[in-house]
């Protein structure tokens, strides 16, 4: 018979909190040539998921295991983040560029406009509320008097 038991698990303690793993340093290359395209290339243009393996050197199927892991998946969430922000970077001079340069009476107001709504809305960021918890107070209104529209009883004086 067995006289020893196991006083702890030889489990994590914690083992919803495992460290990250990290990404290979070939399946970030992927992540950027479906994002950003061949630095090569003067066009740039971005890679669909064959393509962009066959240049790193990455076989689809273990990209395709790759993709299903969250840190894959935030890497590439990143990469496409910072790519609409250097898109967009570009939209105040082509803007400017319209309106000084274009014939089309409809296309600089248009221009103009969207130059003002970008300025509107960097002040609109500054005064925008942070997230948190915010408790307001209303005192609930008082609610009306009751008024009594009965008549009142007459009573007859027999005296």
């Amino acid at each position: 018979m067995v006289d020893y038991l196991p006083f702890a698990s030889s489990a994590p303690r914690q083992p919803d909190r495992q460290r990250p793993r990290s990404i290979p340093a070939d399946v970030k290359a992927v992540v950027h040539l479906m994002v950003w395209g061949d630095d090569a290339d003067p066009n740039a243009l971005p890679l669909d998921l064959i393509a962009a393996c066959a240049a790193a050197g990455v076989q689809p199927y273990r990209m395709r295991r790759y993709l299903d892991r969250p840190a894959v998946i935030a890497h590439l969430r990143a990469e496409h983040r910072k790519f609409r922000e250097v898109v967009c970077s570009g939209n105040t001079a082509a803007l400017r560029k319209v309106r000084d340069t274009s014939e089309n009476g409809m296309a600089i107001v248009a221009a103009t406009r969207a130059l003002d709504g970008m300025q509107g809305e960097d002040a609109a960021r500054a005064d925008a509320p942070s997230p948190g918890v915010t408790i307001r107070i209303v005192q609930a209104p008082q609610p009306a008097p009751i008024v009594d529209i009965t008549p009142p009883r007459r009573t007859i004086d027999a005296g």
